[in-house]
């Protein structure tokens, strides 16, 4: 099923990423994390705080800061004309409502996001192998999971490594590659790390 609907993509051509000519003959993997952390509840009198209790961690939802990262991110995207072709996501309530949010301001197709239910609690190689299967028509993807995971998975390809990927972070890497198969450290060509508070931490220096 996945595999027929990530060939479904190549349909989707308007949405292909924008890219300097340099890297047009080039597959470019693009994942933003949501991170996956077990919320432990204090006692208190808050009725939110109550009712998320008894919840388990794949239903609970964003909170209204990781909304708000979630927009500045996209909106970081969007400027950069670096739309995905493609969005899969964890089944986690925060995951998949952070794909919404990116997908409404790219304009992207809600029915076209895949809820990928191994993303949820997963290892790095899982996220490798469904990278690797992916119909190379698609030229960008998107992936929305969880810590520690895709902190771990950045750390296999990035020159430097990444202590954490925040709630929202990006980390988009581009590969000289012609099918996603053949995607290795070797073959990595750039790299961005970019997270909500980053312009406040340079504007501090």
């Amino acid at each position: 099923m996945l595999n027929q609907l990530l060939r479904s993509s190549e349909s989707n051509s308007r949405f292909r990423l924008s890219q300097d000519s340099i890297f047009k003959s080039c597959l470019c993997f693009m994942f933003i994390l949501c991170v996956f952390t077990f919320w432990h509840c204090e006692k208190t009198n808050s009725p939110i705080m109550i009712d998320y209790e008894n919840i388990s961690d794949i239903d609970r939802p964003l909170k209204l800061k990781g909304i708000q990262s979630a927009y500045e991110m996209a909106r970081r995207i969007k400027l950069r004309n670096t739309i995905p072709e493609l969005i899969i996501t964890s089944p986690a309530n925060r995951a998949v409502h952070t794909a919404i949010i990116f997908a409404r301001l790219f304009e992207f197709p809600l029915n076209k996001i895949i809820i990928e239910e191994g993303l949820y609690a997963t290892e790095e190689d899982y996220i490798l192998k469904l990278i690797k299967k992916t119909d190379n028509s698609v030229s960008s993807l998107m992936i929305f999971g969880h810590n520690p995971e895709l902190t771990n998975f950045a750390n296999i390809f990035v020159k430097d490594a990444i202590d954490n990927i925040s709630t929202s972070g990006i980390v988009s890497l581009v590969f000289d590659i012609d099918k996603w198969k053949d995607i290795s450290k070797k073959k990595l060509i750039s790299e961005l790390f970019d997270f909500p508070k980053k312009n406040l931490q340079v504007e501090s220096l």
